[in-house]
């Protein structure tokens, strides 16, 4: 949970936020967060009362049936090998500030970015467990960063928030739009709910306590990095929390923290790599998804023929490196991938409604009604988001539900 929000996000986005809304922008933390919060209230409570691998397919499909769970599948498992290239494009920025070479040299930022994506991969074919482990170890170091945002806090002042809005209230929703690439991730505990051992009550805790970390580490960043740096230097930098921590506490702050960034990136690489092989699991085991995706390695027992498509997907991606068109077209890509995460999300909402309603599916009656009002404040919230995306985006998502309507007739046809 806390490696698949925090990622190269914690590293870059406090500066992208503040050059959309300004000051303002921590503002927009704050609302992202308390919208983000109510899904996780919605994976808190569903994941273990539906502990199938897939999450958000394993809801829709019970709430609307098939084809609206197709359609999440789908536009989950394409959100996430999109993303699995920006974010390894993440990881490679940050070792370009050791390696120049890597930032000079489009070959040699290819290979080391297949080499990434690929290792992730030969990691999570080798098991949940193997995969965790390296997790924890990684997300372990980020009590230092958390450490160093504290200690950079003698640096801060308070006229770097005037003025508060220098975009005017529009800023508060292009800074929220921002921020959904942010807390994409508050789903993870139920994508791999049926490899969960123990008590069901685990994914609930896990969501709740994930969340809760990862949102207390993005606003403490936003904070320092508005009250630190001024407005220009904040849109000048590409690592804001370097040049923060540099400021406050001396070069081997800013170094410190790059580290962290190409450690922190890479966690996130991995936890999403564990998504890619789930997102589409439990859809093709009921026969509406490609069945390749439904595929258990022999001995490690993981869905590998899924990570090994979605990575190469993804290999294919980071031919965009090479060419300004390809790159552009990406561009695109990722907007729809944007828009499809937007998607899922706003299913799950509607689902939690949908499901609360149902009779025998969520007991007890308080918790219903709970469930009813948090569902339904996480579906408004997520529309609003989709709302401020812009028409580009708009235009570019609906393809989300087009493209995967032939595999959804085909697949249907043939069962």
């Amino acid at each position: 949970m806390v490696g698949n929000q925090l990622g190269t996000s914690l590293y870059t986005l406090p500066a992208s936020v503040a050059n959309a809304a300004g000051p303002l922008g921590v503002v927009a933390w704050l609302v992202a967060a308390l919208g983000f919060y109510l899904l996780a209230e919605v994976y808190a409570e569903l994941g273990p009362r539906f502990p199938r691998t897939g999450g958000p397919y394993v809801f829709a499909d019970i709430a609307f049936g098939r084809f609206i769970g197709f359609q999440t599948a789908w536009a989950h498992w394409l959100s996430v090998w999109v993303g699995n290239v920006a974010i390894v494009t993440g990881v490679v920025a940050y070792l370009g500030f050791f390696v120049p070479a890597i930032d000079q040299v489009p070959w040699v930022r290819f290979a080391v970015a297949q080499g990434l994506l690929w290792g992730s991969c030969w990691l999570n074919v080798r098991g949940v467990r193997e995969s965790g482990r390296v997790q924890l170890v990684l997300l372990l170091l980020n009590v230092v960063p958390f450490v160093l945002l504290v200690l950079a806090l003698r640096a801060f002042d308070a006229h770097n928030f005037v003025p508060f809005a220098p975009k005017g209230p529009a800023g508060l929703g292009a800074g929220v739009v921002l921020l959904v690439w942010a807390f994409s991730g508050v789903e993870s505990a139920t994508v791999t709910a049926g490899e969960v051992e123990g008590d069901d009550a685990l994914i609930r805790r896990g969501t709740r306590i994930g969340f809760a970390l990862a949102a207390a580490m993005y606003i403490l960043a936003a904070v320092v990095v508005t009250g630190v740096l001024p407005a220009a230097e904040i849109g000048a930098t590409a690592r804001p929390l370097s040049l923060v921590v540099e400021r406050a506490l001396g070069p081997w702050g800013g170094t410190t923290i790059a580290v962290l960034g190409v450690v922190t990136a890479f966690a996130c690489l991995n936890g999403w790599t564990l998504l890619l092989g789930r997102a589409a699991f439990s859809a093709a085991q009921d026969g509406v998804f490609p069945d390749a995706f439904a595929h258990v390695h022999p001995r490690h027992g993981t869905p590998a023929r899924g990570l090994v498509i979605g990575t190469a997907l993804a290999s294919l991606g980071l031919f965009t490196y090479f060419s300004h068109s390809l790159l552009q077209a990406f561009d695109k890509l990722v907007l729809l991938a944007n828009f499809g995460i937007l998607l899922v999300y706003l299913t799950s909402g509607a689902a939690t409604v949908r499901l609360s309603w149902m009779p025998g599916r969520v007991s007890p009656e308080p918790v219903r009604r709970r469930l009813v009002v948090v569902g339904a404040a996480a579906t408004l919230f997520v529309a609003w988001a989709i709302a401020n995306v812009g028409l580009e985006t708009l235009g570019w998502g609906s393809l989300v539900v087009v493209l995967g309507v032939p595999i959804y007739i085909l697949k249907t046809r043939a069962r």
